[in-house]
């Protein structure tokens, strides 16, 4: 009983991550770390980059592909690589933001203020795929990073979550491990402060300041993310139902109790993870959404002439309407072009050029699909 009551919990806190926000206060959790400046109001005038990705109708090929590997296939060098990388954007400023925030804070900007237009609909998928490119790809023009962005396949941890390779309290090549010092909980969801590993005592700026929190929670219902629970999620047959499975349907708009796989990680991680305003401050964010655009190619490739441009769905979260079209733009707020959704499905083509290494767990083997 008290799992259940734990799991509805969490479920209720990542849906006031939507809409628990008012006009007056949009961010009422109060931190006891002084604010940065404040963030840029809609007039910001930040420079939009140049450089959009092709559009549907070019034609271009990949000379090389960036191999895109699961976390524990990584050398502790190749661990360490990634993580000072993702070090090397707090050193550069902001390009969204005002005095005082990183270059990191833009795509935690990015992602807050675009949580309620590509969760629980449509654009999840794409927008999350073009997000993950765009990551990538300045890790390696702007830090010199040389390799994919890692991602970590959670269906191999789900016997034993807390002991799994992605939290590790290495101070070059370790992510952290689960929260420490609770007493240290100014938004009251039981988080604490991540202690250990290169990221410990890291320094959230946006929205508000504070320090990275986790708090790892309901190991028992870790099955949701288990190799059967993944089966269903490639099993379906439309996109709306594929992102559906695999996201989570929105627990303040429906009866069932589903927040699917994408959705039980955040709430496991615990801390800043459940609240989607804070989300992508957390290092574990973009492995956990490496393996989220993992899943997706793979339901793509699974019919790669129907699925390529497969899109279908709500536009709007909270509404039932099958209004979703491959014309809708998806707005990334100045960190890069807009691009409509269509222009996101080239895989394999620029500005996409990577593959994903990938473990099929009934034959123990990791391979490389092209």
């Amino acid at each position: 009983m008290l799992s259940v009551l734990k799991v509805l919990s969490c479920l209720t806190a990542f849906s006031a991550c939507l809409s628990g926000f008012s006009q007056s206060n949009p961010f009422p959790h109060s931190r006891s770390l002084p604010r940065a400046n404040p963030p840029p109001q809609s007039n910001n005038q930040a420079k939009v980059p140049q450089q959009a990705p092709p559009t549907a109708s070019q034609q271009g090929t990949c000379q090389n592909l960036i191999q895109r590997r699961e976390w524990r296939t990584l050398s502790a060098a190749e661990k360490a690589a990634y993580i000072k990388s993702m070090k090397c954007l707090t050193t550069k400023p902001s390009q969204l933001l005002g005095k005082g925030y990183r270059r990191f804070d833009d795509f935690q900007y990015v992602h807050c203020e675009s949580r309620r237009t590509v969760h629980f609909g449509s654009k999840f998928g794409p927008f999350h795929h073009h997000f993950m490119h765009l990551w990538e790809k300045v890790l390696r023009e702007e830090c010199g990073y040389k390799g994919g962005v890692p991602y970590w396949n959670w269906e191999l941890d789900a016997h034993d979550f807390p002991s799994s390779p992605i939290f590790s309290s290495d101070p070059e090549s370790g992510l952290g491990t689960n929260g420490k010092n609770f007493t240290y909980d100014p938004d009251n969801l039981g988080g604490g402060i991540v202690s250990d590993g290169a990221f410990a005592n890291w320094q959230i700026l946006y929205p508000d300041r504070q320090y990275l929190e986790r708090n790892f929670l309901l190991p028992d219902v870790f099955a949701m993310d288990n190799n059967a629970a993944m089966k269903y999620v490639q099993s379906q047959t439309t996109y709306i139902k594929f992102i559906n499975a695999l996201e989570g349907l929105n627990p303040s708009l429906s009866d069932e109790l589903y927040p699917g796989p994408h959705g039980m990680i955040h709430q496991l991680l615990g801390g800043d993870m459940p609240k989607l305003a804070y989300a992508a401050n957390d290092p574990l964010f973009y492995a956990v959404h490496g393996n989220v655009d993992r899943q997706y190619d793979m339901w793509v490739r699974q019919d790669p002439d129907k699925r390529t441009l497969a899109f279908n769905g709500n536009k709007t979260p909270g509404n039932t309407h099958n209004d979703a079209s491959l014309d809708d733009e998806l707005d990334f707020m100045k960190l890069a072009p807009n691009v409509k959704v269509r222009d996101t499905m080239k895989w394999r083509q620029p500005p996409y050029c990577y593959t994903c290494e990938y473990f099929i767990s009934y034959t123990t083997k990791w391979f490389y699909l092209r």
